[in-house]
């Protein structure tokens, strides 16, 4: 399958795993891994809500709170670029991409002993 110019966060047939919820997952030290397909700039483990764009490289802190509402304050209005706070990824930062956050307020992700 081709993949669009334009990804999309929410849309299971562009490859990161989606939580919509808190989910904790734990591997077993030094035996578990997860890989990705080389190429493929999409994060692994995607936290809806978590509006800093990063999967699970620091600074990512595993949790959907206010912080991102600040984020999303600042990149309110902003359109034809990519910015973090664009949850929907229609190129804008809107209401939209609020309610999104809203949705997820207070969600956790945690993940332990996995080598990515």
């Amino acid at each position: 399958m081709l993949r669009p110019s334009r990804q999309t966060r929410q849309d299971v047939l562009y490859g990161d795993l989606d939580s919509k919820e808190s989910l904790i997952i734990r591997g077993v030290t030094g035996a578990t891994s997860v890989a990705w397909t080389p190429g493929v700039v999409d994060a692994i483990f995607d936290l809806l809500g978590d509006f800093s764009d990063d999967g699970i490289s620091s600074p990512y802190d595993g949790d959907v709170d206010g912080g991102y509402y600040f984020i999303w304050q600042q990149q309110n209005g902003s359109i034809g670029g990519t910015y973090s706070a664009d949850a929907d990824d229609d190129g804008d930062v809107d209401g939209d991409d609020l309610d999104i956050w809203s949705d997820h307020y207070n969600n956790t992700l945690d993940i332990f002993d996995i080598v990515v």
